[in-house]
């Protein structure tokens, strides 16, 4: 399934991984760390950073509030910085 991100046009492979459709090895390491969050993370910060979706919307799309989301978005943001520098 490809879709347009963003300005980032990836793809949703077989095991639910977002990837890029043409890798370099900045984009190959940042989709690693960003198909190792938890599916809660990953959903909110794809939603936030590649889809620029607002906080309302997202909070609409997976039915939680907007409080919620913010710290989703936080959440998966440090443990993304943590990832990125292990990788």
């Amino acid at each position: 399934v490809h879709k347009r991100m963003g300005r980032m046009t990836c793809f949703l492979n077989e095991n639910r991984n977002y990837e890029k459709v043409t890798d370099t090895p900045d984009t190959t390491k940042f989709y690693k760390a960003l198909n190792a969050l938890s599916h809660h993370s990953r959903q909110a910060l794809v939603l936030y950073y590649l889809e620029d979706r607002s906080v309302r919307e997202i909070s609409h799309i997976l039915g939680v509030s907007e409080r919620a989301v913010y710290g989703r978005i936080s959440r998966g943001r440090e443990k993304l910085r943590k990832l990125l520098e292990k990788f």
